[in-house]
């Protein structure tokens, strides 16, 4: 669906004028094409850096090789990034844990089954819950590996992306024409020529996620349509 929004004229107007500036604009909806999941796999209270490496690697590990069985590794879009960094020291406070190590693992999915999503994500999550302990929820006592999970977000591939933009430039033309079509005669328009045109606003898509933020990651997730719009300025020479 899409749609334009008019604005107001904003620059004075007299049947005089050789020139005259109006404002158009674009805006065009569009499902968004690929989702981008991320999630931490965390290791702590564990006595050396050895430990803590090992057990962070090898859950890891085991994670990432499931991951690439679910997701079809094809191109900047559907792939899984794995990120370990390095070991640290951990302590928790009143002294538990104290002196003992802890890693971590960033994992980022990211795939173009927009639609089969909300199914995957419930799939994944089992599997990783499965395989790890809870979340302590900041109560470390002993060793542990776990995951936390980040909600994930709807987006537009750099193709999409480029294609709406294109689209909503010639909806912004478009308007701008239909006002000049509305200021003068027919004659007039037909032999007006476009001297500029400046760009004072555009907007980045906005895909949103109907499962709230705050909420659990494990809430059912819908995504909405992605708006892009822009907002021109047009210069035509009235002959």
């Amino acid at each position: 669906m899409r749609h334009i929004i008019l604005f107001t004229l904003l620059t004075p107007l007299s049947l005089w004028a050789t020139e005259v500036t109006l404002s158009g604009e674009g805006s065009v909806l569009s499902k968004p094409d690929y989702v981008e999941w991320r999630f931490h796999i965390h290791s702590k209270c564990y006595a050396t850096p050895e430990q803590a490496a090992t057990a962070n690697d090898t859950a890891a590990s085991s994670v990432v090789k499931y991951l690439n069985e679910v997701i079809q590794n094809n191109g900047a879009y559907n792939k899984v990034i794995a990120n370990g960094g390095y070991t640290a020291p951990f302590a928790f406070r009143q002294g538990q844990c104290d002196r003992t190590f802890q890693k971590s693992h960033h994992i980022v999915v990211r795939t173009t089954q927009v639609d089969a999503f909300p199914k995957l994500f419930n799939e994944i999550q089992t599997k990783v819950n499965a395989e790890l302990a809870s979340d302590p929820l900041n109560r470390f006592q002993s060793p542990i590996t776990y995951a936390t999970f980040g909600a994930p977000n709807a987006l537009l591939t750099e193709a999409k992306q480029l294609e709406l933009e294109q689209q909503a430039l010639q909806l912004a033309l478009t308007h701008a024409k239909n006002k000049l079509g509305a200021l003068f005669s027919a004659d007039q328009v037909k032999d007006a020529k476009l001297k500029e045109v400046s760009e004072k606003n555009a907007n980045r898509p906005q895909p949103m996620m109907r499962a709230m933020a705050h909420e659990s990651a494990s809430a059912p997730v819908q995504f909405d349509d992605s708006t892009v719009s822009t907002l021109l300025w047009f210069t035509f020479k009235i002959d």
